[in-house]
């Protein structure tokens, strides 16, 4: 019972919530009935007389106890349908004709029906009392908790109800068929109600192997029953259901097998019930915590004072049906202990702060009774006065009065509300207002730090807290960190943390509201691992509040116990769950201020370090008679990895190089400038490009991170012969298309460099003739898939290059960069690096 409140959906819940109107009215019925119920004086099993109440109309008939009846008004006790029919509509005053048989003697009895004795109706009374009582704390209980203990409650406290109060008279042989198999629904199902409550209340207690019916039972891995002792009930429900229907269906009982099912039901519930009472003393004498020893005192008392008596009294008259007690009304009402007790356990753990709803209920209660009045006396003015102007019936008039009152005083109502709250209630109320506008202004707040500070603070002065403690999600580990606190001592801030493979996150993403301590990690509690319970202590929780945004917990504030030792109140509770919800928010926002402003800064610097990447390419290509130069380098991000460069050698050489670093950003950006100077001066120093490639692999390998590797094309141009040699580290072959429209790639290609220190590279020639065109390109070129997953590719840039091989190197690069973009729709997904070489 100590789940938060929290809206409730589904088929079970309007099941649940319609339930109570049902009894209360079944309730109402039976109260109804009493004054009109027969009584005879004597009292059957199975048609045979057990007891008779000296004086009663049995008596002054001529009964006695032995006595068989065979027919009822001249209908054959074999006829039940008629007979159950004719017996509902007997009320007191009425004559019934009884066929008897007394031995081998046939007798016919007249006896004339009484009002039922005082002490009956007050015993009746008495169970009725106790009924609605059970189903008005179950009502409460459940709808101010929302887990399974609540609903076991509820329904326990129902069906207590419906076994209390008597049925009412009534002549409709279907309505009591319906009464009767609720009646005996009630008795077979709340045996394991009541047990399975007891198991879980107030902590879930462990159960030995061999009671195999009080055990989850499953098979092959997958749960079937979480509590197997539903079927016991669902059988003896199906049998005394059968046997209902057979008597209704076709008016034949039989006796032996009646008496069978009523034994066995019986002591169902008399075990189940000792069970649970020995559950509970089991529980108690476990409990070494002096508090929660306090708090089941009162429930162990409450519930073998109200149950044990009346339990052996039931069993006993199963027995001995003749005999009765005086005491009865006496052990009728001690079964108001159980309720009693109960709501005695909710006041001490202030679960539903019944104080304040006992204080509140009385007050608006008076001053709802004096707001009817003043309602009833100004609709009938209005009316009076309507009727008067526009003449008419009194019915229109009096629903158009209804209707503009009622508009009037909704207003008033709530005004009156608040007026009491302030005036009765002001400590709580100033506290109510005071979070509540701090929950509304926390979304304003967006600085982290600033927000954590203010919310621990508030949080800490407002209900007199002494420890409180915010963990919040780190999105790298995923998991929950501390962030910042009071009263937990200094330097504990981020050292306490939960992994996101621990069981306090899961548990916090299936909770929307408040979580005890206590539930989770108290006494007899399995919920939590050792460890992560030491941890907690630790922090002095003794309440748990998730921090829930969309569906995923971003955080969790953990609430120690109060400096005046009160518990946490249910309106506490709410409350502080609206404050989580808008905490939650309040910390995504500045989540996302933080993020927003890391990304602005970020963009900065990328765009401050392309600045710098792009002073490392060539300015411009150089001037060289004997050769048109031109290139492009377009990064899909700020800073790409890709690199080209043109290197003039002595005495007629013009080095061309383009490469391309795995991976895209600062480190591929970072990785490629390096190599840029390390290439340069291998280039000026040395003429062959397979040992320039060489050199630049050695270092590349001492430089480059994991998963970093480079591939490159280095070719050194004799401008005066068109003699091109170059070496291909693992690179895209370059295109090279002839004046004559003919086409090759030069494919010979080795190792990528920095992947082994000693690789050799091999060098390759080939020759330029006028009007050639050289393209060196990188793969974002040539295999850049557009939104069909379809490739420029290398026979696109071929027949694009081959059928305008007669334009500029400029113009070349341009027309191929223009097509590229509008191939991939202007969104490459890769830096693309363009050098278009045309040799005169």
């Amino acid at each position: 019972m100590d789940g938060a409140k929290q809206p409730r959906r589904g088929l079970l819940h309007i099941v649940l919530i319609g339930l109570f109107p049902v009894v209360l009215l079944y309730a109402f019925l039976g109260s109804l009935g009493l004054e009109h119920s027969p009584d005879f004086g004597m009292r059957l099993r199975l048609f045979e007389v057990a007891t008779i109440r000296p004086g009663g109309p049995a008596e002054r008939a001529g009964f006695r106890i032995g006595d068989r009846i065979d027919a009822v008004n001249g209908i054959p006790r074999d006829d039940m349908v008629r007979l159950l029919r004719d017996h509902g509509t007997m009320r007191p005053g009425s004559t019934v004709l009884f066929s008897v048989r007394r031995g081998d003697e046939r007798l016919e009895l007249t006896a004339t029906a009484s009002e039922k004795p005082r002490r009956d109706k007050l015993r009746a009374l008495a169970q009725l009392a106790v009924g609605v009582c059970f189903l008005v704390v179950g009502l409460v209980v459940y709808r101010n908790r929302t887990d399974l203990v609540a609903r076991l409650f509820y329904l326990v406290g129902a069906l207590f109800a419906v076994i209390l109060i008597e049925p009412p008279a009534t002549g409709d042989v279907r309505l009591q068929a319906a009464i009767k198999i609720a009646r005996d629904a009630s008795i077979v199902f709340l045996p394991a109600l009541f047990l399975h409550f007891v198991l879980l209340f107030p902590h879930e207690k462990k159960v030995p192997r061999w009671l195999f019916l009080l055990r989850p039972f499953s098979v092959g891995g997958r749960g079937l029953l979480r509590f197997p002792l539903y079927a016991v009930s669902l059988l003896l429900f199906g049998g005394t259901a059968f046997l209902t229907i057979r008597i209704f269906a076709t008016g034949r009982a039989n006796p032996v097998t009646l008496s069978l099912f009523q034994f066995l039901a019986a002591c169902y519930l008399f075990a189940c019930f000792v069970a649970g009472v020995a559950a509970f003393v089991h529980s108690y004498a476990e409990t070494e915590d002096p508090g929660m020893r306090r708090k089941l005192r009162g429930v162990l008392l409450g519930t073998t004072a109200a149950l044990l008596p009346i339990g052996i009294y039931a069993l006993v008259r199963q027995f001995q049906p003749e005999w009765e007690s005086s005491w009865e009304p006496v052990l009728t009402l001690l079964l108001i202990l159980l309720p009693v007790s109960f709501g005695h356990a909710i006041v001490r753990y202030r679960l539903l702060d019944f104080e304040l709803i006992l204080k509140r209920g009385i007050l608006y209660g008076l001053l709802t009774a004096v707001l009817a009045t003043i309602y009833l006396v100004f609709v009938d003015l209005v009316s009076r006065l309507l009727r008067s102007l526009v003449g008419g019936s009194d019915i229109p008039a009096t629903l158009l009065s209804l209707f503009l009152i009622a508009l009037l005083f909704s207003p008033v109502r709530e005004t009156i509300q608040r007026w009491v709250d302030r005036t009765f209630y002001r400590e709580k109320y100033e506290h109510r207002k005071t979070l509540h506008e701090f929950s509304a202004a926390l979304t304003t707040i967006l600085d982290r730090e600033t927000l954590l500070r203010h919310l621990v603070e508030r949080i800490s002065e407002t209900l007199h807290i002494s420890k409180v403690a915010v963990f919040l999600r780190d999105p790298k580990e995923s998991a929950l960190v501390l962030r910042a606190g009071t009263g937990i001592g200094d330097g504990t801030t981020g050292s306490v943390r939960f992994g996101p493979s621990e069981a306090l996150p899961g548990l916090l993403r299936g909770q929307s509201g408040a979580l005890p301590f206590e539930r989770i990690a108290g006494p007899g509690a399995s919920l939590l691992p050792k460890p992560e319970r030491e941890r907690l202590a630790s922090l002095g929780a003794a309440l748990l509040l998730p921090l829930v945004a969309g569906e995923e917990v971003v955080g969790m504030i953990s609430l120690g116990p109060k400096r005046s030792g009160e518990l946490y109140s249910h309106e506490d509770r709410q409350l502080l769950k609206t404050l989580a919800n808008n905490a939650a928010l309040a910390i995504e926002n500045s989540e996302l201020h933080h993020n927003t402003i890391e990304k602005e800064r970020m963009e900065r610097e990328l765009r401050l370090a392309r600045e710098i990447q792009l002073g490392f390419l060539p300015r411009k290509p150089p001037e060289i008679p004997a050769v048109d130069l031109a290139a492009v380098n377009a990064p899909c991000r700020e800073i790409g990895g890709d690199y080209y460069d043109f290197l003039p050698t002595r005495p007629a050489g013009l080095g061309v190089a383009v490469a391309d670093a795995t991976g895209h950003g600062v480190p591929a950006a970072l990785l490629m400038a390096n190599l840029q100077a390390t290439l340069r001066v291998e280039a000026l120093t040395h003429t062959s490009p397979a040992e320039v490639l060489g050199r630049v692999n050695a270092f590349a390998f001492r430089q480059a991170q994991e998963s970093h590797f480079v591939t490159c094309f280095y070719g050194l141009v004799d401008v005066r012969t068109g003699c091109l040699r170059y070496a291909n580290a693992g690179h895209n072959p370059p295109l090279l298309v002839r004046a004559d429209g003919t086409s090759l790639l030069l494919g010979d290609s080795d190792i990528l460099l920095g992947v082994d220190e000693g690789s050799d590279y091999r060098e390759h020639a080939v020759d330029l003739f006028p009007g050639d065109v050289l393209v060196l390109y990188t793969d974002g070129v040539t295999e850049e898939p557009n939104a069909r997953e379809e490739s420029f590719g290398i026979e696109r840039l071929t027949d694009l290059v081959r059928a305008n091989r007669g334009l500029s190197a400029v113009g070349i690069c341009d027309l191929v960069l223009r097509n590229v973009m509008e191939f991939v729709a202007g969104e490459p997904g890769d830096d693309i690096t363009l050098v278009v070489l045309r040799y005169r």
